[in-house]
Order: C-alpha cells, then sequence, then structure tokens
C-alpha cells in the first residue's frame, strides 16, 4: 500500500515539473509567434508607421 504522504508529495513534484516545463516552454512559443505576427505585420504595412 501506499501511504498518503507518499501520494501527496508525488502530486507536489508532478505539480512542480508542470510549472517548471511551462516556465521553460511558454517563452520558446510565445517568443516566435510575436516575433513572426510583427514580421506578417511588418509585410502587409511596410509603411504604416508613416
Amino acid at each position: 500500500m501506499i501511504s498518503s504522504e507518499i501520494v501527496a508529495l508525488m502530486n507536489y513534484l508532478a505539480q512542480q515539473a508542470v510549472k517548471f516545463t511551462t516556465l521553460l516552454t511558454a517563452p520558446a512559443i510565445y517568443v516566435p509567434l510575436d516575433e513572426l505576427r510583427q514580421r506578417v505585420a511588418g509585410r502587409k504595412k511596410p509603411d504604416a508607421c508613416d
């Protein structure tokens, strides 16, 4: 039988792993998307700032 302490510890470690991977993958996903969006916007409207 697995004690409740071990179950709680495994749940805690799983949550920390999810947070860690989210912190690692979020910039890798959102930053290129933001750059790509800016490039596409720049191509469609090259003289938008003028």
